[in-house]
């Protein structure tokens, strides 16, 4: 409601229905709560793309994480924000820097997973980078996510989806013999 900025360690533990210092007792400043958070919410992302993907593997392992993550909304708009703003923040927040840093490794380093898996089972070309292609992947996701939370009227996160997974396939697929 206020952002990252005009939130307060007193006003979070008032919202979250206890005492006005018992936010103050668990985090040392705001910004340990915000990462603390945010941890707790692509905890939470993470528990639904593992959902995704049960009975998945190679190609069509990365295409359901790559699903997965545009069925982030589900978790709330309240959440997103959240999520954003603390990713946003990261960059004027040395405090966050880290626990953002840290998201930004986890989500390369399974998309990198992924990717290496299927290049494995000859269903992506081997002429790919896995660690790059992770990193442009993760990159490009949390972008789409964030104009969303911005503007959820003006992007149609349905149709950028079907065209993103559509490019992604075509990019990184092996080309029929």
């Amino acid at each position: 409601e206020k952002g990252v900025h005009g939130l307060t360690l007193a006003e979070a533990g008032e919202r979250a229905g206890y005492s006005r210092g018992l936010a103050g007792h668990y985090f040392r400043s705001k910004d340990e709560l915000l990462a603390a958070m945010a941890e707790a919410i692509h905890d939470e992302f993470t528990q639904q793309r593992r959902e995704r993907l049960r009975g998945t593997a190679g190609l069509a392992r990365l295409m359901a994480t790559i699903d997965a993550s545009f069925a982030r909304p589900s978790v709330g708009m309240v959440k997103m924000r959240a999520y954003i703003a603390v990713l946003m923040g990261a960059a004027h927040k040395p405090a966050l820097a880290g626990a953002v840093a840290t998201f930004n490794r986890d989500s390369a380093t399974e998309f990198g997973r992924l990717i290496a898996s299927a290049m494995e089972a000859g269903e992506i070309r081997p002429d790919i980078d896995a660690r790059t292609q992770a990193l442009i992947l993760s990159a490009a996701l949390r972008g789409i996510m964030a104009q969303w939370v911005l503007d959820p009227a003006g992007v149609d996160l349905a149709r950028i989806r079907t065209e993103f997974m559509g490019l992604v396939s075509r990019s990184l697929a092996q080309p029929p013999s």
